[in-house]
């Protein structure tokens, strides 16, 4: 984990501690389809952000969801 993505973390922390049985397993599926930098929920972000084709904000984002990910187990 890095400084960039401890936050994410964090929050998923957060979720975990404070999120009913049924939502955090709603939030575990969710995320658990995001497998790649190139899903769909990436490119919704990089699109909002508009930034489309930034390969490195698309690792970033990616990344952000793997320790949010974690933040959850």
């Amino acid at each position: 984990m890095t400084s960039e993505t401890a936050g994410a973390y964090l929050r998923g922390r957060d979720v975990r501690s404070n999120a009913s049985a049924k939502v955090l397993e709603l939030v575990r599926d969710f995320t658990a389809q995001i497998t790649d930098e190139y899903h769909s929920g990436v490119n919704t972000v990089l699109c909002e952000e508009n930034r489309p084709f930034s390969e490195e904000r698309r690792e970033a984002v990616f990344g952000l969801i793997v320790s949010f990910r974690q933040g959850l187990a």
